[in-house]
């Protein structure tokens, strides 16, 4: 691929690249060079862009060489030559920018390396450009770089754009270049929510987020609450009055945008090891799927993946470890939600579960498939026992509602459940395996990462609240999620569009011998994750 060619021979290698996106893999935000290019001798890399864009300028130079150059080429000169520049064309300048700016929390939808020329020339360039909201982006020129701000209907009106991409998307047709460009809806910053909701709480959550600078000043406009709303909140400890002002109580623990991307940077280092103890524990997780567990036989393991590798063991199996080392709080009595100005990871998910004694129906939900399983005790109850038992009847309510959900169906005329079920059997051979692995996750890497956080400033409270360490932990566990996902050790979660009604559902029975998958976990599980619009 070349820095500067004829619109033509360009149209050429796009479309080929439209096939096999080539361009996707030139942005590599966990390369190392990434990383010892951005990080001074003196102290943390910055992680805003007027920062990230100061550091390219001064750690690098410009050239008009054509191609495109490996980060491996790379580092292999800073290491050789540390004190000098390093070289870079515009498509390097912008790759290694977009990277950086990924690596800090910067989302897929906002950080694009784009190849455009001046639609008064026949050669076309790389530069980087960043989402700034309301129609606006940075628009950064590697020749001279500083963020530039534009409208997008005025780079569209003034450059031709032949391809936008980052690691994770690429734009190339025409509605999708325009669909980038075009103002986002403000999807603002969202909540998740602990426990069980009350009439009112939710929707007075939203205006209190929803205030531009909550997130920054702590501090509520009460004239945007109804007097009932203002009590509602009091009553719920979301809210309290401190110093005249309208600040957030202890129930509500509030993430602002500066606050998560530093926790992002802090923590990012021990998402390698993280990732490696996942991919190296699937090959045996699978394989005691398959081999050693009844419900191997029935489901394949493309179909519970997800279950196993993110419900069982990354949420549920990491989350009851953390419960019994004291790290978690083992019962949770009131409703608490966290509030994030941001979704850094691309990934926001966790699991639902609904218990009769030892029976569990658990879900996951995801950002894309934001479920909420409204399932009673005795339907659970009933759904375990059909699944042990095929002879097992349900009222014909029951039959209704369940068919409904897509849990149950009929198969020549008997009726099944759709979901794996793990029987107690089952759940003796697996839960060895996922405690052993959750438990190097949390000893190797997720508290190796709190304790690295706990040590800043904005997070420094970390150690002695409970409600900012959960907080905390789901952020880890996201993060780890899309290092995961980035490195193909799990398939991405379904789209919207795409999922199934199984998707990420299953049933178990808790084996009475042994400590079961929640046996410390008697608080609810998140309800929902609630994104403002």
């Amino acid at each position: 691929m070349q820095q500067i060619m004829p619109v033509d021979t360009v149209n050429h290698q796009f479309n080929q690249a439209h096939q096999q996106p080539y361009f996707q893999s030139l942005v590599l935000p966990n390369h190392a060079f990434v990383k010892s290019f951005f990080t001074p001798k003196t102290g943390a890399p910055p992680i805003d862009l007027a920062g990230a864009v100061g550091r390219l300028a001064d750690g690098s130079r410009y050239t008009n060489k054509r191609g495109a150059t490996s980060f491996d080429t790379y580092a292999a000169t800073l290491a050789a030559n540390p004190q000098q520049p390093i070289i870079l064309n515009c498509l390097g300048a912008a790759t290694l920018l977009v990277s950086y700016l990924r690596k800090c929390g910067w989302s897929s939808e906002d950080v694009f390396v784009v190849l455009a020329g001046e639609k008064s020339k026949t050669e076309y360039h790389a530069w980087a450009l960043v989402r700034a909201g309301a129609g606006f982006f940075y628009w950064i020129n590697p020749r001279a770089p500083r963020p530039a701000r534009w409208y997008g209907r005025d780079l569209i009106a003034r450059f031709s754009i032949h391809a936008a991409f980052n690691d994770q998307k690429l734009c190339f047709t025409s509605d999708e270049k325009q669909g980038l460009l075009a103002p986002k809806p403000q999807t603002g910053p969202r909540f998740i929510l602990f426990g069980k909701t009350q009439p009112g709480l939710q929707s007075a959550l939203h205006k209190v987020i929803q205030q531009p600078a909550f997130f920054e000043t702590k501090a509520v406009d009460q004239a945007l609450l109804s007097e009932a709303e203002t009590q509602l909140l009091n009553r719920h400890e979301m809210l309290c009055h401190e110093n005249d002002q309208l600040v957030p109580g202890p129930r509500l623990t509030v993430i602002s945008a500066s606050q998560e991307r530093r926790f992002h940077q802090l923590t990012d280092p021990f998402m390698e090891t993280y990732s490696q103890l996942v991919a190296e524990s699937k090959p045996n997780l699978r394989a005691c799927f398959e081999d050693g567990l009844a419900c191997g036989k029935q489901f394949r393991w493309e179909a519970v993946c997800h279950a196993v590798m993110a419900g069982m063991l990354v949420d549920l199996g990491v989350a009851n470890h953390l419960t019994q080392r004291g790290y978690l709080a083992a019962n949770m009595e009131s409703t608490e939600v966290w509030a994030f100005a941001l979704n850094l990871a691309d990934q926001a998910f966790g699991v639902q579960s609904v218990n009769h004694k030892q029976r569990r129906l658990a879900q996951l939900w995801h950002q894309n498939v934001p479920r909420s399983l409204r399932v009673t005790a005795q339907q659970v109850d009933q759904l375990t026992a059909l699944a042990a038992d095929k002879s097992a009847a349900l009222t014909p309510k029951d039959r209704l509602y369940l068919s409904h959900l897509g849990l149950v169906a009929r198969d020549h005329g008997i009726l099944h459940t759709t979901v794996p079920f793990f029987s107690a059997a089952d759940m003796s051979k697996l839960l060895p395996q996922l405690t052993a692995v959750a438990e190097a996750l949390v000893t190797r890497a997720l508290l190796p990462a709190l304790n690295s956080a706990g040590k800043d400033p904005d997070w420094c409270a970390l150690p002695h609240n409970p409600s900012l360490r959960h907080a905390g932990i789901r952020l880890l566990l996201e993060q780890g999620m899309a290092r995961l996902i980035e490195q193909a050790v799990l398939p991405p979660f379904p789209a919207t569009d795409q999922v199934a009604p199984t998707w990420g559902r299953w049933l178990w029975e808790e084996p009475l011998t042994t400590a079961g998958l929640i046996d410390a976990m008697a608080s609810p599980q998140p309800l929902k994750t609630e994104v403002v619009p």
